[in-house]
């Protein structure tokens, strides 16, 4: 006869059923000794990413993550044994049965994958955070201890979640670069946000759902580089936001991907060459120089423009990549193509180049573009 120590539990009433010769159809998986371990579950985000300061009264949070059980048991709880605690306490459970005013957590429900929570009491009446943590494996829904459940997980990672008084989101004032190849090394996907509003907490999130730590931050910008799941192989754009605990995320913008070409000087493409530092004028290519006649540089637009201009000229190139955020619109129609504002048009300097400009801006660099071949040095 099947024996389970825990008594009350489908484990007994299957052990039960077998000994009697009664056919089990059962959705409850059984776990003994010799059962194989099941995979650690890993806690990835929250939505919301935060609680706020309030009453008391609870809050619904949705915790998701990899390797949950997701076998539709009756009674989840069983199998996934949730805890949390405040950042100056110890842990403490939570269960469906779990909702009082001192502790307030308890489990509301699930899906693949995922775990709905409500949280308050004293874990939300003052800034902080809280952690939460689950280990799997079937046991009482009261256990605490995954040494008392037969095959059980190790204990999940930690996630941590603030509990935050909300202030003013950030607001980004501009993305630079703004537009990316559609192929390249890790190093070509690098980006600075420029923004108002940052804290240490700060994270840029892309398409809403991929969150990524600064590299570097100082007074109003953030570096970070493009998730390599999110950089295109085809022309598109990727929002992304500027997310603070207390402020939460800022208004969506839009980096572009389109396809790199070289410009055409004297009949013939020019190979690309490394990324240009200001002052610098031509490379070495084909065993001669490429270089700008006296007086002209590169103009980089983009940086595989080498365009022949002024100085002034490069210059303003470089405050309109600056300023080209401010031109887009922030909430585009679905699949609208780099929309720019009313009043404003794609500078098309080089191909692919959806800088938005005023017209005669516009104008302006299809000249410089026109004249380029001729301030080459011979």
């Amino acid at each position: 006869m099947l024996t389970s120590r825990f008594i009350g539990t489908p484990l007994l009433v299957l052990g039960l059923a077998a000994a009697a010769g009664v056919p089990v159809r059962s959705n409850v998986r059984v776990m003994d000794a010799t059962s194989p371990r099941l995979a650690t579950p890993t806690l990835l985000s929250a939505e919301p990413f935060r609680l706020v300061v309030g009453s008391g009264a609870p809050q619904s949070i949705t915790i998701r993550g990899t390797d949950f059980e997701n076998n539709g048991h009756p009674n989840r709880d069983e199998y996934m044994h949730w805890q949390i605690r405040r950042d100056d306490g110890g842990w403490e459970r939570c269960g469906r049965q779990i909702l009082n005013t001192a502790a307030t957590c308890r489990t509301t429900g699930w899906s693949n994958n995922s775990e709905t929570i409500e949280i308050g009491g004293t874990h939300t009446t003052r800034a902080g955070f809280i952690e939460l943590r689950v280990f799997q494996g079937l046991a009482v829904e009261a256990e605490t201890n995954p040494r008392n459940a037969p095959s059980p997980t190790d204990w999940s990672n930690v996630l941590r979640v603030p509990v935050v008084v909300p202030g003013a989101a950030p607001v980004i004032a501009s993305l630079a670069p703004a537009s990316f190849p559609l192929s390249g090394d890790a190093a070509a996907y690098r980006l600075v946000v420029n923004a108002s509003g940052l804290d240490p907490s700060a994270v840029v999130v892309f398409r809403g759902d991929v969150v990524v730590a600064p590299e570097g931050m100082s007074a109003g910008t953030v570096q970070v580089t493009v998730p390599e799941r999110y950089r295109l192989s085809s022309p598109g754009e990727l929002p992304l936001t500027v997310r603070t605990d207390a402020g939460g995320h800022s208004a969506q913008k839009y980096i572009r991907f389109a396809a790199q070409q070289a410009p055409v000087l004297l009949g013939r493409p020019i190979a690309k060459a490394p990324a240009m530092g200001v002052g610098r004028v031509g490379a070495v290519v084909g065993g001669r120089s490429e270089a700008c006649s006296s007086g002209y540089v590169w103009r980089e637009a983009t940086p595989q423009d080498r365009a022949c201009v002024t100085p002034d000229a490069r210059g303003r190139a470089a405050r309109q990549n600056a300023e080209a955020a401010s031109h887009r619109i922030a909430n585009p129609p679905a699949n609208a193509p780099a929309p720019c504002q009313a009043g404003y048009v794609w500078r098309e300097a080089v191909a692919g180049d959806a800088v938005c400009v005023t017209p005669a801006e516009r104008t302006q660099a299809a000249e410089d573009t026109r004249l380029a071949p001729s301030r080459v040095a011979p």
